[in-house]
């Protein structure tokens, strides 16, 4: 048998090939996942991502004469009104006191109505957690079984008064 006399593909044609396989290849996956992506809500996000559900944000410490509605009591409460400034109903509210440790309460379900402000007083354990070194309320919206914490859209207080 005679080897030399054998034909085979050169590199170079071998390698345009494997290239023109794997560029096809990776436009039938675009293509399928294109069409996906727009059955999906036409080109929104998928559901149950952050940017769908809290797309309509807009939470706020309410504030009179400029003056933050935010405040401790010396007895162990923190008392707040905080006003929710969208067309979108916060179901929740997740709630993170930092002082030397990190207490976090979960406030009642269908908290805040879209344009209404409300007012709460939560108990605080100064002598477990320390001194109030800030407050940050993190909206929590749940549709269905989704439920999605909005950390873009959460107001972060610090130098929190004492109330008079």
């Amino acid at each position: 048998m005679n080897l030399s006399s054998k034909k085979g593909v050169s590199p170079l044609v071998a390698t345009i090939l494997l290239i023109a396989f794997a560029v096809a290849l990776g436009a039938v996956v675009m293509s399928y996942g294109s069409s996906y992506y727009e059955e999906s809500g036409s080109g929104e996000a998928v559901s149950g991502s952050g940017e769908e559900l809290c797309g309509d944000i807009n939470l706020q410490v309410h504030k009179v004469n400029n003056i933050n509605q935010l405040c401790y009591k010396e007895q162990g409460a923190i008392k707040f009104t905080l006003i929710n400034k969208a067309n979108k109903d916060i179901n929740k509210i997740r709630m993170l006191v930092t002082g030397d440790e990190v207490y976090v309460i979960e406030l009642d379900s269908n908290y805040l109505e879209a344009g209404y402000p409300k007012t709460e007083e939560i108990p605080y354990d100064f002598g477990t957690y320390g001194e109030i070194k800030q407050i940050e309320f993190i909206p929590v919206i749940t549709e269905g079984t989704s439920e999605q914490l909005c950390f873009d859209d959460s107001v972060l207080k610090e130098n929190i008064r004492k109330c008079s």
